[in-house]
């Protein structure tokens, strides 16, 4: 039975890979047929659906995850290592704009937060999330501050709903609104917006290319930016969060752990 065990896993992982593809033809047939939403948008409307619809056997699980962890982050850092030393110039400030972001982002979320009452834990998870790389970002800060499995999700939850309404704004708010007089109908300037809004990386993919596939580079050369700091944020996170600690205790039981 043991010997059986990594084919059928390996079955598993095809499977899952090719109801992606699957995924991915028939979001390509879609922005074939309507033009105004790029096919990663479509993309992400589809697999939504499917989502919220249906519950994936386990069997197609593995390759889905697969698809949208291991094989994601491996594309996004070959798309870094080919940008181009001329995007770099094209992006410019767009760089210091990036670092700003993130600091400004997490000292005035956690700021905010406190103001408004809300829990020092969930606080920090947000402020981190929002700054840096959204699910990620949390995930990595959440074992250092010791947070409980419903603040986690509760933060997820806030980071992904607003991560997904900006993906969809973005393009929307550039094209059609005042906005794209604000950036000057500058496709570079767009894409340092993405880059520096738009929490997780798929999402600055999907937004940048709905405008066009040469916004995407910059756009992920800006958000490159962002998720570098994500040591530098969490180790400021988990000092901040240990100062806040109502009792000495739990200051020593805070330590700081970065992400692997």
């Amino acid at each position: 039975m043991g010997t059986n065990k990594p084919p059928r896993q390996l079955e598993h992982l095809f499977l899952g890979i090719l109801l992606c593809i699957a995924v991915a033809v028939v979001s390509y047939v879609l922005w074939v047929s309507y033009r105004p939403i790029s096919s990663l948008m479509w993309a992400f409307i589809v697999s939504i659906i499917i989502a919220n619809v249906t519950n994936l056997p386990k069997r197609l699980t593995i390759g889905v995850s697969f698809c949208s962890k291991d094989l994601l982050r491996a594309v996004i850092a070959v798309l870094g290592i080919v940008t181009s030393a001329l995007i770099l110039l094209q992006v410019g400030v767009g760089l210091l704009n990036a670092l700003m972001v993130v600091l400004f982002s997490f000292f005035f979320g956690t700021w905010l937060g406190k103001k408004m009452g809300l829990d020092k834990t969930l606080t920090t998870l947000v402020g981190v999330g929002t700054a840096i790389c959204g699910a990620s970002a949390i995930a990595a800060t959440a074992p250092a501050i010791k947070t409980k499995e419903e603040e986690v999700g509760l933060a997820l939850a806030c980071i992904t709903l607003f991560g997904l309404l900006a993906m969809f704004s973005y393009p929307f708010l550039f094209t059609e609104t005042v906005v794209g007089v604000w950036l000057k109908h500058d496709p570079n300037l767009f894409s340092i917006w993405c880059g520096s809004g738009i929490h997780e990386a798929a999402q600055v993919i999907a937004a940048s290319g709905a405008l066009s596939s040469d916004a995407i580079g910059p756009a992920v050369l800006v958000k490159s930016i962002r998720i570098f700091m994500i040591g530098p944020i969490i180790l400021v996170a988990t000092y901040l969060f240990s100062r806040m600690a109502e009792s000495p205790a739990a200051k020593v039981q805070t330590k700081a752990v970065l992400p692997v």
